[in-house]
């Protein structure tokens, strides 16, 4: 995908030395990739913030069937022992 998109920030010379830096040392990473990637987990985790009882309600679905299945599981070898105890 091209990236055509530009902005203009500014930030404290402190940030902008440790960005300057962190690509020096990761040849191949550009500065642009890595502003790209930090507003895009800001965005990211914003979304997660808004959506927060979504998340809980898919742990909790997600939970819950692994509970019936740990039961289901458990009744099979309930079966099995009472089958061989007969």
């Amino acid at each position: 995908m091209a990236k055509n998109a530009q902005i203009h920030v500014t930030v404290m010379p402190s940030t902008r030395e440790r960005l300057i830096r962190f690509c020096e040392e990761h040849e191949g990473i550009n500065q642009g990739d890595v502003v790209e990637d930090a507003l895009k987990n800001f965005f990211d985790r914003q979304d997660r913030i808004h959506s927060a009882p979504d998340l809980v309600l898919e742990r909790i679905n997600a939970l819950t069937l692994s509970v019936i299945e740990c039961n289901r599981l458990l009744s099979e070898i309930k079966e099995k022992v009472d089958r061989l105890e007969e």
